[in-house]
This record gives structure tokens, sequence and C-alpha cells, in this order.
């Protein structure tokens, strides 16, 4: 999986444009933390959005290869793709479930936070 992720600066928003392996990644991954039974409290403390927020980001992300988000929004996408893979004892049930290994999502972080880091 391609781990670079292009960011771009659009006034108070960002471009992030992401290939079609990085959506389907960060959509299971959403779909994930919607569908957990955890107060939005939690979900809160975890990712940094309620659940009713995760199904409007869902869509934000699911719509093109380039949306703009707001850095709240980065922020999610970013504790999504450290979070969840900590939620899973091992690899195995994290593939299953997520359809991708916990390293792919890691590595995206990485590239997410790279990017951002090339905006400063």
């Amino acid at each position: 999986m391609r781990t670079k992720v292009s960011l771009a600066r659009d006034g108070e928003l960002y471009v992030l444009r992401l290939t079609v392996p990085q959506v389907d990644l960060i959509e299971s991954l959403l779909v994930f933390m919607d569908n957990r039974p955890e107060s939005d409290l939690v979900l809160r403390v975890w990712i940094g959005c309620t659940g009713s927020q995760i199904s409007l980001l869902r869509g934000k992300v699911a719509s093109s290869e380039a949306s703009r988000f707001s850095l709240d929004e980065l922020h999610t996408l970013l504790a999504a793709l450290v979070v969840v893979p900590t939620l899973f004892s091992c690899e195995e049930d994290f593939y299953i479930k997520i359809g991708f290994f916990k390293e792919n999502s890691l590595e995206v972080s990485l590239g997410l936070a790279s990017a951002m880091k090339m905006l400063d």
C-alpha cells in the first residue's frame, strides 16, 4: 500500500488526496469505530469525535479522492489510524475485521503526519 499522503492548504481547510486503498482503509477504520458500543465521551477521547460525527466523516472520506477537511477532522483520521490497531490483540483479528494489516494503518498515519509537517 502506498503510504505517502498528499495534503494541501485551502484557506482554513486542508485538501487531502488519498489513493483508493487508503480511502478503503480509513473507511474501514471509521466503520469499525462507528459500530463500537462505547459512549460518545469514550469515542471523543479515543478519536476526537462523536458517533454522529464519525458517520459524516465517513461520507467525506468516501466521497472522492480529494476532499476538504478541517484540522479537527484530520486529527480524527490520524487518531483512528493509530488507535484502532491498539484495540486488537493480534494481527489476524485486525486483518479479519478491517481488511488490512496493522502496519498499513500505522504507515498511513505516518504519511499523514509527515504531509502536515511539510505544510508547517
